[in-house]
């Protein structure tokens, strides 16, 4: 019984870790949500995670993959920021370059689709 428990633990702390995502309303009413990911096995991302954004505006919805987290390594704990003079988003996250040895704070920004 305990194995289990410490097991069910150990998934559960791993499921949320990976489960990172954070949401953002702008003053327009566009809905930004960002979240880590797992690149298809059907794409050449050289990545093991890499960051989703989700874009709602009324009714349409897309999701992009943050370029600059397709490249090597682990790339997770994305949080959204957003200028609202500029009208420009920010996406911060952690890049892992190999394992937990190394890592460093990584900025996009997103403005008028770009």
């Amino acid at each position: 019984m305990k194995r289990f428990l410490i097991s069910a633990i150990l998934v559960l702390a791993s499921t949320a870790a990976f489960a990172q995502h954070d949401v953002l309303v702008t003053p327009d009413g566009t809905v930004f949500t960002v979240e880590d990911a797992i690149p298809s096995s059907a794409t050449s991302i050289a990545a093991t995670g890499i960051i989703d954004l989700g874009i709602r505006n009324g009714s349409d919805v897309h999701h992009i993959v943050v370029p600059a987290s397709t490249s090597t390594g682990y790339h997770s704990g994305a949080t959204l920021a957003y200028d609202s003079d500029s009208k420009t988003l920010f996406v911060l996250w952690l890049h892992m370059v190999d394992g937990v040895a190394s890592s460093e704070l990584l900025l996009a920004s997103y403005r008028d689709g770009k």
